[in-house]
């Protein structure tokens, strides 16, 4: 859509229902001009390169527990034995 779009001088390409950061990157990459995204991805946007994936990954895992406590969800994990 982006080659197609520099052949009309007033066409623009959005990148719409961005939902993670890597979708901003993605979007400018192939050189959207205009990429919206949600406040808590923009939120994100500068930390990138000042993380590791291990810090990232353990953030979003970390999330989703804070989220699911939230909602009072609760796992019966008796007589399991954690993965090692």
């Amino acid at each position: 859509a982006v080659e197609l779009s520099r052949a009309t001088p007033n066409v623009e390409v959005i990148w719409a229902s961005t939902r993670e950061v890597w979708n901003v990157i993605e979007a400018d990459r192939l050189g959207c001009q205009i990429i919206t995204a949600p406040a808590d991805v923009l939120k994100k946007l500068p930390a990138l390169g000042s993380r590791t994936a291990d810090e990232l990954s353990l953030d979003a895992v970390k999330a989703f527990r804070a989220d699911a406590l939230a909602t009072g969800l609760t796992l019966d994990l008796s007589g399991r034995r954690a993965a090692e």
